[in-house]
C-alpha cells in the first residue's frame, strides 16, 4: 500500500471495484482506507477466463461501465482502483480492463500478490492490462480461493457474483465454483456458509484497515 500512499492522500481515486470472490475481503479493506481520506465507492464484479463466454461478458460489462456512477467518476477526473488478492496470469482481469478502456473509465489494478510463472512476469502485467499494477509482494495470501470468507460464489461467465448463503446446497460438488476453479486442500472448509466466519471476517476488515492506516499515517 505504501506506493498507493500518495494518490489516496490526493484523493485520486473515486472507486474501489473489487473482484469477486476472494478479491472481496481485500477491496473492503483498501475501500476503508481510502474512505478515512476522502468519500468513495465500493463495487464488486467477477472476473473470468477466456473459456467462460467473454464476448457476452463484454458487453454487460460495457453496458455496467457506461452508468452514471462511472460517468461521475470520469466527469470529476477520478480514477478506478481494481482490487484482486492474487494474479496468476491476468487473464481473470483482460475483459474488465478492456470494457473500461472502451467506456474510457481511467483505472489502476492492486493486488496482494502474484504467482510468477513462465508465461508472465510480475513486470508484464501492466502492458497485458493497460494500467498500473501494485503488488504487495510474491505470495499467496490466506484468503485465496476462500470464497467462505467472502460469503459469495460465480458462475461461469456471470458478471456479478451471488450471495452463498442463498445457494441450497453447499457441498463442494455442487457448488459452481468448486467447479469452476478445481478446489484445493482446504475444499472442506471454502464452500461452506458459516455466519461466524463472515462476522471474523468482518472484524479483520476493521483491523488490518485501521493499521494499514497508522502505518501510512493517512
Amino acid at each position: 500500500m505504501e506506493d498507493l500512499k500518495e494518490e489516496i492522500a490526493n484523493e485520486e481515486f473515486g472507486m474501489v471495484l473489487g473482484v469477486d470472490g476472494s478479491g472481496r475481503v481485500p477491496a473492503l479493506i483498501i475501500e476503508k482506507v481510502i474512505k478515512h481520506v476522502s468519500p468513495v465507492e465500493v463495487r464488486f464484479i467477477a472476473g473470468s477466463r477466456p473459456e467462460e463466454g467473454v464476448s457476452t461478458r463484454e458487453d454487460e460489462l460495457e453496458e455496467y461501465f457506461s452508468g452514471e456512477v462511472f460517468k461521475a467518476l470520469k466527469a470529476e477526473g477520478k480514477r478506478v482502483l481494481i482490487v484482486e488478492d492474487t494474479l496468476v496470469t491476468g487473464e481473470s482481469l483482460v475483459d474488465i480492463c478492456r470494457a473500461l478502456q472502451n467506456k474510457e473509465v481511467e483505472y489502476e489494478i492492486v493486488s496482494l500478490s502474484y504467482l510468477g510463472s513462465k508465461k508472465i512476469s510480475s513486470g508484464e502485467f501492466s502492458t497485458r492490462l493497460g494500467a498500473k499494477v501494485h503488488f504487495s509482494g510474491k505470495w499467496t495470501p490466506s484468503i485465496y480461493r476462500k470464497k467462505k470468507m467472502s460469503g459469495v460464489y460465480k458462475e461461469k461467465g456471470d458478471v456479478f457474483a451471488k450471495p452463498l448463503a442463498k445457494y441450497e446446497d453447499k457441498s463442494n460438488s455442487s457448488i459452481p465454483d468448486a467447479r469452476s476453479y478445481g478446489g484445493g486442500e482446504d475444499d472442506d472448509e471454502i464452500f461452506m456458509d458459516d455466519p461466524e466466519v463472515l462476522r471474523h471476517t468482518r472484524k479483520l476488515v476493521k483491523e488490518v484497515s485501521d493499521d494499514i492506516i497508522k502505518k501510512l499515517d493517512l
